[in-house]
């Protein structure tokens, strides 16, 4: 007795779906398991995350469903349809004596279903988002630049010229992929010249012009680097920088005084002074990729963070909370070892919205002196436990903050529903990017596969090294 058969209707519905959209079959069963209205159109009863049935089904759904069933499906379905149109029975009776003053009259809009609500979020991957990410850089640039003008000359974005290169593939009605993959590249260019001059401009000012209420939202996506910026790329290393940037100027709104170490290597990101209580702390931002969850706890450098802080007070690292260890690592236990507050963007995000800044009567000394405070209470068997901080840390710092637990709870909740949000869009960057490689030719699959590896690269490098051997054999050294 073999597995049972699947339903007609859902036979059938899988077929309808694949040929409508133009699906591949393993593309018509995820997008099936995505979406609650094709369940049911296939005749579930239920919205169900798992599969309805594999792949390899639609192979045996199109032998079980040959040219005369759909035939005979398709004179049902129209004498049906016909069936609809004919006259009511004649012992129907119109009531021709209702007045037409008494007779209701539609009126406004009914939307039935959320899933057909008027929405304004535009395709996460659409030429349009690059362009108003571009025009937010420029609008940044024009900030930065203010307090120099007449002293500096402003540098170049050649918005104009962006603009124009956005349109001119933005209102065609009909776009090849080539053109608007040329198009997402210009984009994408003038972005990148955008970063570099905003970190001109910041490196080069004492003074971070955002305001709080525009700080926010930057720091609330600073813990994650996009998936379409390359790894190891120069936009990776702009982007990290952006971080430290939003560490200095987060510390700034809780009312210390700091700055970005322009020294790169083997040091903190950030110094920050406190103006009214005189202590001081080193400050390490971190941001991660939703695509790689398993890190090593050196990506977390609290070790090095110990030796950074020096003569300093304290030393601070800032992480995304949700990015932190869920299980027992040895970095709970470096940071109590050491002293080293496991702060967060969230945390950060928390304060802000709640307007903690230092003065006279708020000192935040004690936030950022949570290791020792929990290192008191915690035994050395269970010093890398991740509830240290997850729990007892959270704890001591909502006691210490005075903000309400509801309150704590929201804002971390919002959070979370931002990063879900953030991770739908890195899905679908992904899955366009599959769909590009499979469209390639064997012979361009073979040219980006040598590229991705590094090969005619590491083949150079093998070459310079062995050259420089001949010289010393020639040399008699």
């Amino acid at each position: 007795m073999g597995a049972p058969a699947k339903p007609l209707r859902m036979a059938l519905g899988a077929l309808i779906i694949k040929e409508c959209c133009g699906f591949s079959d393993e593309e018509t069963v995820e997008q099936i398991r995505e979406n609650p209205y094709l369940q049911y159109f296939i005749g579930l009863s239920e919205y169900t995350d798992n599969s309805p049935f594999d792949s390899s089904m639609m192979v045996h759904f199109r032998k079980r469903l040959g040219g005369a069933i759909l035939k005979g499906i398709n004179e049902i379905t129209i004498s049906n349809d016909k069936k609809k149109d004919e006259p009511q029975d004649s012992n129907f009776v119109v009531d021709n004596d209702r007045s037409e003053d008494n007779e209701d009259k539609n009126e406004g809009k009914l939307i039935l279903n959320a899933t057909c609500a008027p929405s304004d979020i535009r395709y996460p991957t659409d030429l349009s988002l690059l362009n108003d990410a571009r025009e937010k850089l420029e609008i940044i640039i024009d900030v930065l630049h203010n307090p120099l003008k007449g002293k500096e000359k402003k540098q170049r974005t050649y918005r104009e010229k962006a603009r124009k290169d956005y349109l001119k593939t933005a209102k065609k009605r009909k776009k090849t992929y080539k053109e608007i993959r040329k198009s997402k590249g210009k984009q994408l260019r003038y972005i990148s010249r955008d970063l570099r001059h905003i970190e001109e401009l910041l490196s080069r000012n004492s003074l971070f012009l955002l305001s709080k209420r525009q700080t926010i939202p930057l720091i609330k996506n600073t813990g994650i680097i996009p998936e379409s910026i390359a790894h190891d790329s120069t936009e990776e290393k702009l982007f990290a920088k952006v971080a430290d940037i939003l560490l200095a100027k987060g510390f700034q709104e809780l009312g210390l005084s700091s700055s970005v170490n322009k020294e790169r290597a083997n040091c903190a990101d950030v110094v920050a002074t406190s103006k009214i209580h005189g202590y001081t702390l080193v400050g390490d931002a971190k941001a991660f990729r939703l695509s790689i969850t398993a890190k090593n706890q050196k990506d977390f450098k609290v070790k090095s963070m110990v030796d950074w802080k020096g003569e300093n007070d304290y030393s601070v690292l800032v992480c995304p909370f949700y990015q932190y260890p869920k299980r027992k690592s040895q970095i709970y236990g470096q940071a109590l070892d050491g002293n080293v507050c496991l702060f967060s963007w969230e945390h950060f995000v928390l304060f802000l919205e709640n307007d903690i800044k230092e003065s006279k009567h708020i000192n935040l000394k004690d936030i950022w002196n949570i290791s020792d405070t929990l290192s008191a209470n915690i035994t050395i068997k269970d010093k890398d436990k991740n509830t240290n901080f997850h729990d007892n840390g959270n704890d001591l710092i909502r006691e210490l903050s005075g903000i309400d637990i509801k309150l704590f709870t929201n804002s971390f909740n919002q959070c979370k529903s931002s990063i879900i949000e953030r991770g739908k869009d890195e899905i679908v960057f992904w899955k366009n990017e599959r769909c590009r490689i499979e469209k390639y030719s064997k012979k361009k699959a073979t040219t980006e596969l040598i590229k991705a590896m590094k090969m005619n690269e590491k083949i150079a490098t093998i070459k310079r090294y062995i050259e420089t051997l001949k010289q010393g054999l020639d040399n008699g050294f």
